[in-house]
Order: structure tokens, then sequence, then C-alpha cells
């Protein structure tokens, strides 16, 4: 539910929402610089990165190459969104630091609008606050309320290098913003009052500890396979000298025979 905020409360809120979270920077600062073809390179199927993942804190990097590649990983960050029943999508979300965005406030393939933003740069927010309860694919099962300006226009570049500008108002301008966070290394929480982070606390630690764990498989997993293959590759070795001990065995044993002959 979006509600307006009163006066009093739209200035508090617009001192929270000005003032630099913790890990937020400056956008020339945030941003380095400019990304090389192998930051675009990707392995189909992409995954969502979830927290407490530092892919989702790193810098992204912003974007001078304008080709089939970049249009590919698009088009599968758009199929990633739909199968996670999500309107929005940032490329730091599936792994790759760079400055794209993708969303679809309908949802739904084939439905609504598909927008796709290289780039972007914000030069307006509007004076007008709403609170509305958001969720995030990195955070599954958490939501909460964000407060956002109502309206934002946008400089941006899309999928072929054109440079565009943009206004966008209600439920498309606060998936930017999500994503737009996401692109500067903010997350939805760092855009939370400290009673509703409080709220969703117990959450976070549940997600953080779930995550941390499952890392540990992971690499638990790769050091066995890193030691059966290993062991298998000892196995073979072993296996080829015994073949070439017993071969020239054998031709001692024949050679010897061949002389008592």
């Amino acid at each position: 539910m979006v509600h307006a905020l009163g006066k009093e409360q739209s200035q508090a809120v617009r001192a929270l929402i000005g003032r630099p979270c913790k890990e937020e920077k400056d956008d020339a600062d945030y941003i380095s610089d400019n990304s090389r073809t192998a930051d675009l390179r990707f392995e189909p199927p992409l995954k969502v990165v979830q927290y407490p993942d530092p892919v989702l804190r790193a810098r992204n990097k912003r974007i001078n190459t304008f080709d089939d590649n970049l249009r590919s990983l698009a088009d599968e960050m758009f199929d990633v969104m739909y199968k996670t029943d999500g309107i929005g999508l940032s490329a730091p979300q599936v792994g790759v630091n760079v400055q794209l965005m993708v969303f679809n406030p309908a949802g739904v393939k084939g439905e609504g609008e598909e927008i796709v933003l290289v780039n972007p740069v914000v030069y307006k927010f509007s004076k007008r606050l709403s609170v509305y309860e958001e969720g995030c694919l990195s955070f599954p099962g958490i939501y909460a309320n964000v407060l956002r300006p109502d309206t934002v226009k946008i400089d941006a570049q899309d999928a072929s290098g054109a440079k565009i500008k943009v206004k966008l108002s209600e439920l498309s301008a606060r998936v930017f913003q999500h994503e737009f966070d996401h692109l500067q290394g903010i997350l939805f929480f760092d855009r939370m009052t400290m009673d509703v982070v409080e709220s969703i606390h117990e959450q976070l630690k549940v997600l953080q500890t779930f995550q941390v764990h499952h890392q540990a498989e992971l690499q638990i997993q790769v050091f066995v396979e890193l030691f059966v293959g290993a062991y298998t590759a000892v196995i073979l070795v072993l296996a080829v000298l015994l073949c070439l001990v017993m071969y020239n065995i054998n031709q001692i044993v024949h050679r010897n025979f061949t002389i008592y002959e």
C-alpha cells in the first residue's frame, strides 16, 4: 500500500534519503573505470546472487561496449527475472558488476514494457515521497516498507548505446530506484528506517547464516571434487606405472627364456 507523507514527515524523510548510507558514495567516486569486454562475459544460466554475497557491495563499472554480448546479458537477465517472479533486476544481482538494469513492472513476459537501462544517472527526484512495501530477489521472502520519491528523471543509454532521457513515476519509478541503488552498492534495507530494519533483523540473520553455510558447503564440495580428481589421477598414474613395470618384467623374462633355449 502506498500513502503520501505529511509535510513534516516529508522533510524528515528527505533528510534521511539525502544523507549517504553507510556504504554509499558519490556516483563519480563509486563507479570505477569503464568496463572491458571480459567484464560483460557470463556463463548461462544466470543465478540470482543472495545477500550477504560481497558482489552486491562491489563497484559496478560503466559500460562503453554495446554489442551482442550486452544484449544477450540483458535478455538472460529478463529470463531470470521472470522465472523468479521479479519485476526488476540489476547486473550485480547476477554476479556481473556493470552499470546495467532491466525491469518490467508487469512482471510477466509478453506483457507490459521491457526496459533496459545502461549507465543510468538520476538528475531529479520529486518532492513528494511515498512508503511502499518492497521485496528483493537477493533477499528471498523478506518484505518491508521503504521511503522513496514518487517520480524520477534520468539520463541513460539503451542496449544499443543511444542516449535517452526518461521520466518515471509510480511503480516504475520505485523499481528503477531500487535497481539503481544496486548499481551503487546500496541494498534496500539501507533505505529503511531503524524500526523497519529491526522488524526484519531476524530474517536477515537467518538469510546470512544460510548463505554462510551454503558457501561452506560449496567450498567443501569443490574440495571433495578436487580430492577425487587428484585421487583418480594418482590411481591412473600408478596403473600406468604398474603396466610399464609388468611389461618390463615380461620383456626380461622373455629375454632370459630365449637365452636359456
